[in-house]
């Protein structure tokens, strides 16, 4: 948990470093967990064998992050991307009616959030705005996040994690 005061003492810079972070571990999980799948599921191996991997990322990873390494190139950063690498590199398709598949959405929407912190000041474009639903304003939108929408990011990528988690274990479990 972050400390209120915290956030109020240090501000908005501060705030969306920790909201990027957010987002940033949780796309790191899914390069972590495919990767480790890789390592151990022969079924995974075998359906992944010829997608391509930038060569540098091998050579310069060593043992378990060799694995890791090919995803390098692979943006975790919405649904979509999540649903295609999991399929590309493991065989398995997200269940569409799954706590997993239902979580995607709601991450969808922290990721277009975070590219607004990141690449813009804060500020909203127009095409994040328009995959938000948002409506047209005169005045630019800006992100404001605090400690109560810290944790809500928190809770939907925890909750996130904790779901794919669950779904791809059971998944390998019934392959095997």
């Amino acid at each position: 948990r972050i400390d209120p005061n915290f956030l109020a003492t240090y501000g908005d810079e501060i705030v969306g470093l920790i909201f990027v972070g957010i987002i940033s571990s949780t796309e790191n999980y899914f390069r972590d967990i495919l990767g480790f799948i890789l390592t151990i599921c022969p079924v995974a191996q075998a359906h992944s064998a010829d997608e391509k991997v930038q060569l540098g990322s091998l050579l310069w990873a060593e043992g378990s992050l060799q694995n890791r390494s090919a995803f390098e190139f692979h943006a975790f950063s919405s649904a979509e991307n999540i649903k295609r690498a999991i399929y590309n590199f493991t065989s398995y398709q997200v269940r569409p009616n799954g706590t997993f598949s239902l979580m995607l959405p709601e991450y969808d929407k922290l990721c277009e959030l975070r590219h607004a912190v990141v690449h813009s000041a804060h500020l909203v474009a127009g095409k994040n705005a328009i995959k938000l639903g948002l409506r047209r304003t005169v005045s630019p939108l800006k992100v404001r996040l605090g400690y109560s929408e810290l944790q809500a990011a928190g809770s939907v990528c925890t909750a996130l994690v904790q779901s794919a988690n669950n779904e791809l274990f059971e998944a390998l479990v019934l392959k095997w």
